[in-house]
């Protein structure tokens, strides 16, 4: 049944997207150093939250509200996104930029390229494509515009040039601009209308109704991002002897997350989909497969964590296996909570108990966070961090079993 949902081009492009923005790493140490990489990693942290902020929820119930919409709710969907987050995106990424001068001291141009890269995704149609089973269509306007900017940006800054630098820094900018613009096109088209109608008022949807629509959607989205971007904030911020260390794994966290949240993410749409009989079997689906993955990543890593992040930051930093366990637990605990809270709790109605549940574990892997780090290092920072997303997973899983004894 999930095979139907066009895996094929996801996971395609999942791993396309993995390999080049893994490969980049270690390119962009070597061509700026390892402090420019650092503040261009914190540039697409920032980026990454201003993303999530533009998407504004969309990327929460999205999936699952063009999965049941007809061909009409579709139009409007697709119009009332396009016409709410063009209204906000220029305010959001110039206050992400006014963010990043004041967090750093140096390295501010790459920097606020980094926010760009993550940033201008949240313009993105890829929750539509999902709602519509059209994987291809992420392929073609997400995965595949990523991961070719990373390969020309890679060849590029291998070149000893500021010309061919400044070319290769660009690039990795325009590249996932480029594949919005192919995504918007492309949704209006499938829904018969063309792009400048997002332009035209519409009294029912007017901004501020817009907004109201979508303030829980928002709200986990945006606890969700705070705790993606807070601890490389608090820890680099902190002069913490382990701060890049920190900084290294978080950045390798989030290429993953970000390569496997296409399969993660298909799940929106296959999970709401079903009828109510069916509706128990795909969330035990999909809660199997998030364990699969949690399980998958420690492994993992436990196996190749120490070789493998010794190699991305260039042989910079040494890595113990404590710490590359601690990291395959954070990047499975990430994942599984992606799978139970936007594929199974929105599917059985419960967004309000994923906001919940999200902000109590954002709070406890947080207050633990410098503590842990200033004591124990990054194996520490990440048990603090790993805590917080188990608990959001343990809350999960306890508001689905209540689910199941009510029904």
């Amino acid at each position: 049944m999930v095979f139907r949902l066009q895996l094929t081009p996801l996971v395609l492009g999942m791993v396309l997207v993995a390999v080049s923005s893994i490969l980049l790493v270690p390119t962009l140490i070597e061509a700026v150093g390892a402090s420019a990489w650092a503040a261009f990693a914190v540039g697409q942290a920032v980026g990454g939250f201003c993303a999530v902020l533009i998407l504004y929820g969309w990327g929460v119930e999205g999936p699952a509200l063009v999965a049941r919409a007809s061909v009409g709710d579709r139009r409007r969907l697709v119009l009332s996104s396009l016409r709410l987050r063009w209204s906000i995106s220029a305010p959001v990424l110039i206050t992400g930029g006014l963010l990043l001068l004041a967090l750093t001291d140096s390295h501010r141009v790459l920097a606020v390229a980094g926010m760009l890269t993550n940033g201008l995704a949240g313009l993105g149609m890829t929750w539509f494509f999902l709602g519509v089973k059209d994987g291809w269509s992420v392929f073609i306007t997400d995965s595949m515009p990523r991961s070719l900017g990373n390969v020309l940006g890679i060849l590029l800054l291998q070149e000893d040039s500021e010309t061919a630098f400044a070319s290769g820094m660009a690039v990795l900018v325009l590249a996932p601009l480029f594949g919005c613009l192919h995504g918007w096109l492309r949704a209006t088209n499938s829904v018969g209308c063309a792009l400048r109608q997002a332009f035209a008022h519409s009294p029912d949807d007017s901004i501020g109704a817009l907004l109201g629509r979508g303030k829980h959607s928002v709200s986990t989205s945006f606890t969700g991002s705070i705790y993606t971007l807070s601890p490389v904030i608090i820890i680099a911020g902190s002069g913490a002897p382990s701060a890049p260390l920190f900084v290294l794994v978080d950045k390798a966290q989030k290429q993953l997350l970000s390569a496997f949240a296409p399969v993660a993410n298909v799940l929106q749409a296959w999970v709401p989909r079903a009828r109510e009989k069916e509706l128990l079997k795909r969330v035990f689906v999909a809660a199997l497969a998030a364990a699969l993955f949690a399980s998958g990543s420690l492994m993992c890593s436990a196996l190749f964590g120490v070789p493998a992040l010794e190699w991305l930051s260039a042989g910079t930093v040494s890595v113990s296996s404590s710490v590359a366990a601690w990291a395959g637990l954070y990047l499975g605990l990430a994942l599984a909570e992606v799978i139970l809270g936007r594929s199974c709790l929105v599917a059985i109605g419960a967004v309000s108990r994923l906001s919940f549940w999200s902000f109590v574990g954002a709070a406890i892997g947080l207050a633990l966070l410098l503590p842990a780090g200033m004591a124990w290092g990054a194996a520490g920072a990440l048990g603090a961090v790993s805590l917080g997303q188990g608990v959001r997973v343990c809350g999960y899983l306890f508001v689905i079993w209540s689910w199941k004894r009510r029904g």
